[in-house]
């Protein structure tokens, strides 16, 4: 389709080191840039749906009439052709993924890892719909910057030893997650000057910022035990903490016990030329997840917005804001 496209460029680095006898360490870095521009979607504005709809031998040309309005075979439908040359949705992305990890090896048995990582990125989305009298519209531009951060840190323990015929591994760690998300939202209504795809040419300006902060610690531990690779027991607990939950509840315990056996090492050589190998295993576990999104156990305040049978609308309206909560509204003049 005309006008829809979508580009992307990516840097990887990785660098790897060892210092003295003990440490190692590992830093690699995920640079990405895309961009794409969309076309709209949807009943009355994506040109799909109108061309699949509007009759086979119509013919789309010329796209305007003699005086500049758009020509349609209908009303309350934007034409594909002036769809693609007056409304786009340009995305823009900037992301870094950096990660870091040493290994500190004091002992043959022992292995001491501390490993942090993130996620950052920048999104510029750019929505702009020219003033469409053929659907009633004036025209519309949405501005939205969005900057996300995640941080996930890792220290661990693992030791593996064995002790004559049997082989346990044990690992110990720590984790902290967070997230914020940030994003600032200008809209503008009512465009005014033709091909001044700016939020400045709106004859209405309306603005709202949003951010979420979220961080989650848990302790975690892993045993397993083999005999003779014969018999195995595989244990595992976990203990999180979630800033989504309330205060009373904000820790939960979870974990498994597993155990396997290969019995077809009990059985004798004729029954191996019917079964070579056979293994039992038996598990048990449990899940836990915080499972709601950051604030959801609050009553945080929200930019408050009616239906009606026109549209939404949203506040400020008639020079008033409104936020509302689940327990009450705010009007301000």
């Amino acid at each position: 389709m005309p006008e829809n496209f979508f580009k992307r460029h990516s840097f990887f680095v990785k660098y790897n080191t060892k210092m003295g006898q003990y440490f190692n360490s590992t830093f690699q870095i995920n640079y990405s840039n895309s961009e794409q521009n969309r076309l709209p979607e949807g009943a009355s504005n994506g040109p799909l749906f109108v061309l699949l709809g509007q009759p086979i031998s119509r013919n789309p040309f010329p796209i305007l009439n003699a005086d500049g309005t758009q020509r349609g075979y209908r009303l309350s439908r934007n034409m594909p052709y002036w769809t693609i040359n007056n409304i786009s949705n340009n995305d823009k992305i900037n992301r870094f993924i950096p990660v870091y990890t040493l290994n500190v090896t004091p002992t043959k048995w022992l292995t001491i890892t501390e490993r942090l990582g993130a996620d950052l990125y920048m999104e510029e989305v750019k929505y702009t719909e020219r003033p469409s009298p053929q659907i009633g519209l004036t025209g519309q531009i949405h501005h939205i910057n969005t900057n996300f951060r995640q941080f996930n840190n890792d220290l661990m323990l693992s030791t593996n030893n064995n002790f004559g015929n049997f082989n346990l591994n044990v690992l110990v760690g720590n984790n902290i997650y967070s997230q914020y998300t940030g994003a600032m939202n200008t809209t503008g209504t009512g465009l005014t000057i033709d091909d001044f795809n700016n939020v400045s040419g709106a004859s209405t300006y309306s603005a709202s910022e949003y951010y979420y902060r979220t961080r989650k610690v848990g302790f975690y531990a892993q045993a397993n035990l083999e005999y003779n690779r014969f018999i195995s027991l595989a244990l595992t607990g976990r203990y999180d903490g979630s800033s989504v939950l309330s205060a009373d509840k904000q820790f939960y315990p979870y974990g498994s016990v597993a155990t396997s056996f290969i019995f077809s090492e009990l059985l004798g050589d004729g029954f191996r030329n019917v079964m070579n190998f056979g293994k039992l295993r038996l598990s048990y576990a449990t899940v836990g997840n915080d499972g709601v999104g950051p604030y959801a156990l609050n009553t945080p305040y929200v930019r408050a917005g009616r239906n009606t049978n026109a549209g939404y609308f949203e506040f400020p309206f008639q020079g008033q804001g409104a936020f509302c909560s689940a327990l009450r509204w705010v009007i301000r003049a």
